[in-house]
């Protein structure tokens, strides 16, 4: 049975170190489970590891973070899946010691990513997609069309030569039925005590209902988003919002400023796309746009990174660029890194307080997140 669940969301376009958040609370023995609720190979994020003394820096996409610290690892029914890349990146695992065997599961009505959603979305490409098929593949769903993890075992799919349709590169698909679960019978057992650390991916305003749409990905990114994958509400405990100093945004619609200034901050930082490698813009931290995330995923924990590239920008431009904006592109000039965390402190704590409970600043992506 389930006993806690804490969740991690991203308030922003993504790209705000959720990964990096989640390795960290993954240490903590609260947790027994790790697992992903949406998105599927779109979704990329950096990991600084250390594993018997040595340190590296991988790149995970559809494995839950909790895989460094031997978490069971559950990938739910909100996800969609690409077989080739998930089998890829398990042997990728595999390379710097870490084994995915009977640690890593797959709710069998998630959905499958097949060969033709990813060609159909290299010939569009309308929004700036990372043309991994998953608006088409999500739509496959919605229309009843599509196949699911649990379709593998179907005898049908093999005779047919459907099985050419779901996109392997040669990978045996037998190699994934032992993953494949009842998720809802699996969470739900009686003889178990389970604590999640949920990672919901992209970002609040990608989300299909809450975001800038149409720029938009093809799921639910919130916290409601996340109970969807047979998770009851009653058991949430924590809810971890991620943010940067600054916001970033990869994709066709405008949203860097025409200021020379947003480069170098893009420098500073390294903002290119995990998955894409294309580069991001940067904008101010918008404060109004934070404020409504945090209420709609009744955020208590919120966390704010890369402090130290808005630092070490200022401290080239001799504190020029501690600033915030609000919705309508107004800024506002703090003096210092002392009157800019106090200013986002204020402003949280005034406008979220009823279930708001505390902020942390990471310098860096090896600082700890607090539980």
């Amino acid at each position: 049975m389930i006993k806690v669940i804490d969740i991690i969301c991203d308030l922003s376009f993504g790209d705000t170190g959720k990964r990096e958040i989640s390795y960290s609370l993954n240490k903590s023995s609260k947790y027994t489970h790790s697992m992903r609720v949406n998105g599927g190979s779109n979704s990329g994020g950096t990991v600084h590891y250390e594993l018997n003394g040595t340190k590296g820096v991988f790149k995970l996409s559809q494995v839950p973070t909790g895989i460094f610290h031997g978490k069971t690892c559950i990938i739910g029914n909100g996800c969609v899946i690409n077989l080739s890349k998930l089998h890829k990146e398990i042997r990728e695992l595999e390379n710097i010691g870490i084994s995915c065997k009977d640690k890593l599961f797959i709710a069998r009505n998630a959905h499958i990513v097949m060969s033709d959603h990813i060609l159909e979305e290299e010939r569009e490409g309308k929004i700036g997609t990372t043309k991994q098929g998953i608006g088409p593949c999500y739509r496959d769903k919605y229309n009843r069309t599509g196949y699911r993890m649990e379709d593998i075992f179907k005898e049908y799919v093999s005779q047919k030569g459907e099985i050419d349709r779901i996109w392997c590169e040669g990978v045996d698909i037998e190699y994934f039925k032992p993953m494949v679960i009842d998720l809802y019978n699996y969470l739900y057992s009686p003889n178990e005590e389970i604590s999640i650390l949920v990672e919901c991916a992209q970002g609040f305003y990608l989300d299909i209902d809450n975001g800038e749409y149409p720029f938009v990905t093809s799921s639910h990114t919130t916290v409601a988003g996340a109970l969807l994958n047979c998770l009851p509400w009653n058991k949430i405990d924590k809810v971890y919002g991620c943010i940067k100093a600054y916001d970033t945004y990869v994709g066709t619609k405008k949203f860097q400023p025409d200021d020379e200034i947003f480069n170098k901050l893009g420098d500073l930082g390294m903002e290119y796309g995990v998955i894409t490698g294309r580069r991001r813009q940067c904008n101010w931290l918008d404060m109004d746009g934070l404020i409504k995330a945090a209420r709609i995923n009744a955020v208590t924990h919120l966390v704010v990174s890369k402090l130290d590239i808005l630092r070490e920008l200022n401290f080239q431009e001799k504190d020029q660029y501690w600033k915030v904006r609000d919705s309508q592109g107004w800024t506002l000039d703090c003096s210092n890194v002392d009157d800019f965390i106090q200013f986002i402190e204020n402003a949280l704590y005034d406008n979220c307080g009823m279930y708001f409970e505390n902020i942390q600043f990471k310098y860096g992506p090896e600082d700890e997140i607090m539980i």
